[in-house]
């Protein structure tokens, strides 16, 4: 097997600092904070008071005041105003950090080779590895192993030796790899109009026992309840030519779901859609149709 490193520059990176940055950034998003040690990482989201996802970002608890904020694709101005929203008499300060920091991704047999070059080791899974170059952490929002690199930008110079064996990623490579995978993207494919059920992000990105946050009584509703009505699926598109998205999805006359994104692959796609669960056996047994569009169906891959 190959080893591949996928270049990238962050959507927003911020630091939180201040005696009441970690119980201030508890009562926003929706994973446990009080339970997070220094050199530990979660994936949190931050939801609306209906419960639907506004932004998701990796928390890296760096010291009891202070944890760095990182989003892959939430821009950084979305995410200090979302983060500042509810501040009122709170001993906390919110830095916009974006342009310092590269964020790459490696994955492969020998990812840490790749990890050793930047100065970095590879990590226990739920911990990040911290050295004077950056961050590395296994990323729980792309698919099998792959870390990712949050990684100073004034040392990580684009002629770094690396191994032999190192493959740079092409286009979209990783973003196949994530779909294949059926983790969605936020907020692209899960964004303000859905719930975190909505798109497999509540098993890890959501703590129902913790105390009240935005969102919480939502979210407990759902819990008790069972699942959602709406799911978001890996699905193939047919047509030789891409199509715009998102675009409405439908069985027969009826709008049956979204499709949200779509990457190109060899005269064919991949992409992650939103489908009612009316819509799904249609999905699976015939395909649905795409909003004005005469020839190709989105199935299942």
């Amino acid at each position: 097997m190959n080893t591949f490193l996928h270049r990238d520059k962050p959507g927003g990176v911020i630091r939180a600092t201040g005696e009441d940055a970690q119980d201030y950034l508890q009562s926003q998003l929706s994973v446990n904070l009080s339970i997070l040690c220094e050199g530990e990482i979660r994936f949190g989201l931050r939801l609306n008071t209906k419960g639907k996802v506004l932004a998701g970002m990796y928390v890296l608890k760096i010291s009891e005041e202070e944890l760095l904020l990182v989003s892959r694709k939430s821009k950084a101005s979305l995410l200090v105003d979302l983060l500042e929203e509810n501040v009122v008499a709170d001993e906390v300060e919110f830095t916009d950090e974006t342009g310092r920091w590269d964020f790459h991704s490696t994955w492969g047999d020998e990812k840490s080779l790749v990890l050793e070059c930047h100065g970095l080791a590879l990590p226990e899974s739920g911990k990040f590895f911290y050295a004077d170059t950056g961050y590395a952490f296994m990323d729980s929002r792309l698919p099998g192993k792959t870390v990712s690199m949050l990684l100073r930008q004034e040392l990580d110079p684009d002629n770094i030796a690396l191994p032999d064996s190192l493959q740079l990623a092409q286009g979209n490579e990783l973003e196949l790899a994530r779909i294949r995978a059926g983790l969605v993207s936020i907020p692209d494919e899960i964004g303000p109009n859905d719930l975190p059920q909505e798109g497999g992000l509540a098993e890890g990105s959501v703590d129902f026992d913790k105390g009240c946050y935005l969102g919480q009584e939502v979210m407990a509703r759902l819990h008790a309840m069972g699942k959602a009505r709406r799911q978001a699926i890996a699905v193939r598109w047919s047509g030789a030519d891409s199509i715009s998205t998102p675009i409405d999805l439908y069985a027969g006359e009826k709008k049956v779901g979204e499709l949200r994104s779509l990457v190109m692959e060899n005269n064919a796609g991949i992409g992650i859609a939103l489908i009612h669960e009316n819509g799904i056996p249609v999905l699976k047994n015939g395909g649905l149709t795409p909003k004005d569009v005469i020839s190709g169906k989105i199935t299942l891959p």
